[in-house]
């Protein structure tokens, strides 16, 4: 079955070549967010490629795989797709995918459970050399003022429009 087979090659060609693209090319430095969001594209297809790739190897190596990939569809489209003719390497690619996988969960909540806490420690380190305020309690969740070069959109105060009474004219 060459389908896997060939997203995986589409998997990889994109993972290989967009980085490439993004990095030569002179508008992401004007456009970064749509930069982003092409960049979220271009993982979002290569994942979609393995996740393809693995379910349709599964498939071609075990029949309770394909009976729940194929339940609903109809038989022309279980016809198209040769999974009887399947050689041993679809079980291997299936694991394999899958074992990928499970590796890359398992650093992705690596690395929001080490940024969690690093935002705590940081947290607790300013709240540490935090002085406390005129009025504020000792015991009670201490008010931070973060002090900076140059004003945040934040610290900004936000003008309030009355809407209830009528414009002048």
């Amino acid at each position: 079955m060459m389908v896997p087979a060939a997203l995986l090659l589409l998997g990889a060609l994109a993972a290989v070549v967009a980085p490439r693209l993004l990095a030569r090319a002179d508008w992401p430095d004007h456009e970064p967010v749509l930069a982003l969001w092409v960049w979220q594209c271009v993982v979002a297809a290569v994942l979609l490629c393995c996740a393809l790739s693995m379910t349709l190897s599964a498939a071609a190596a075990w029949q309770a795989v394909r009976g729940h990939v194929f339940a609903n569809a109809p038989h022309g489209v279980v016809d198209a797709y040769p999974l009887v003719t399947a050689g041993p390497w679809a079980a291997t690619t299936a694991v394999v995918l899958a074992c990928g996988g499970a590796w890359t969960a398992a650093m992705l909540v690596r690395e929001v459970v080490r940024a969690r806490a690093r935002r705590r420690q940081r947290r607790a380190e300013l709240l540490v050399r935090a002085p406390v305020l005129p009025g504020e309690q000792p015991g009670a969740e201490p008010l931070v003022i973060l002090e900076g070069s140059a004003p945040t959109p934040g610290g900004w105060p936000v003008p309030r429009l009355n809407w209830s009474s009528p414009r002048p004219r």
